[in-house]
């Protein structure tokens, strides 16, 4: 015979599943994941006294979500020069990179050794930025890829062969010659 408590257990059963589901699809499809909003700024000036080059200046803005803390690994931007034969550029984002420290004093001649990654925060925004010579009258592809890991999301083991990836892209397009430098 079916008593109450075996029908409250039963549900309860049930609940305790439905529940277990639930999380193992919000982990699936990325609820923990590493929400980060990249946002890429060029910038372009004329070289004085060049009239083959110009300044190309890119600023990559990263805005955290609400979710944990974010490892920074590498980060780099790739400048493709449309309609050209030169190879692409591919430069180093500054201030990436942990500066290693001593008694509470910067070091600016050496990056960390010690967990040289940096760490963005929930709801953090950073600004990293390069800057580059390129030719004036080309349009050029922006390519920014960026390696992250999350931190403390139980798969700690998997940071030392597994970063995710996260990408944006943006052009910049040549200045007239009248442009003001």
């Amino acid at each position: 015979m079916v008593t109450p408590a075996i029908i409250v257990s039963f549900i309860q059963l049930i609940a305790v599943i439905a529940v277990g589901m639930f999380f193992v699809y919000r982990f699936s499809t990325g609820w923990m994941s590493a929400n980060m909003d990249i946002a890429i700024e060029p910038a372009r000036v004329h070289v004085h006294l060049n009239d083959k080059e110009d300044y190309l200046a890119v600023i990559v803005k990263l805005e955290r979500g609400e979710y944990g803390a974010l490892q920074l690994g590498d980060a780099q931007l790739r400048i493709t020069y449309v309609d050209s034969t030169d190879r692409p550029t591919v430069l180093d984002l500054a201030g990436t990179q942990r500066l290693a420290d001593s008694a509470g004093k910067l070091n600016w001649q050496t990056v960390a050794v010690q967990d040289r990654h940096l760490n963005l925060h929930a709801k953090e925004k950073s600004e990293f930025a390069a800057v580059l010579k390129v030719p004036r009258r080309t349009a050029c592809i922006i390519e920014v890829t960026l390696l992250t890991h999350r931190r403390l999301d139980g798969f700690e083991w998997l940071a030392r062969t597994h970063w995710g990836q996260r990408r944006s892209s943006s052009v910049s397009l040549p200045l007239s010659d009248e442009a003001t430098t």
